[in-house]
């Protein structure tokens, strides 16, 4: 191979290291600087914000390129007894599928309802021992065909939904 294919190669993978851990060190600023705030609102008796905090990032390498996203623990909201929290999700999209997986610890199977657009995705679902619901409302990157569910499973605690990429309509002149 030539020497330009290493070159790039290097430098594709330079540029990346270097952009991936300016998002960590940003990251890490940001979630310190967070933890710091609520620390002093929780000695001031301000806030009961204590709990798990969950962040890390995705990597999705595609045909258009590299995209680092990041991902943090869910928001909640508190309504009465129950706890309303937008569970992690993570969307894949292959060539002619898209899968979308959520994490739904603690929730009833049959509780799950999910309303699919071509677009968008909203589920719902409920873990009643853990006082719990959890609201979902996401776009897909990609328009899905909403009548070709093609697998749909719920396991361990992970719903995971993939349908068919949407095709368009042949019209004949």
């Amino acid at each position: 191979m030539s020497d330009d294919f290493w070159d790039s190669l290097s430098k594709f993978i330079e540029d990346f290291f270097k952009r991936f851990s300016s998002m960590i060190e940003n990251s890490l600023k940001s979630v310190f600087e967070e933890l710091e705030r609520d620390w002093e609102d929780i000695r001031k008796g301000l806030s009961t914000n204590i709990g798990t905090h969950l962040f890390g990032f995705y990597v999705d390498i595609t045909p258009e390129g590299v995209r680092i996203r990041r991902y943090e623990t869910p928001k909640v909201q508190r309504q009465g007894e129950e706890t309303i929290v937008r569970p992690l999700y993570t969307i894949v999209e292959d060539d002619d599928k898209v899968k979308i997986y959520v994490d739904l610890p603690g929730a009833d199977p049959r509780s799950i309802v999910c309303k699919v657009g071509s677009d968008f995705i909203h589920i719902r679902a409920e873990a009643k021992e853990l006082k719990r619901v959890y609201v979902l409302k996401a776009r897909l990157p990609c328009k899905i065909d909403p009548d070709k569910l093609v697998e749909k499973k719920f396991i361990n605690g992970v719903l995971t939904l993939v349908f068919k990429k949407w095709e368009g309509k042949i019209v004949r002149v």
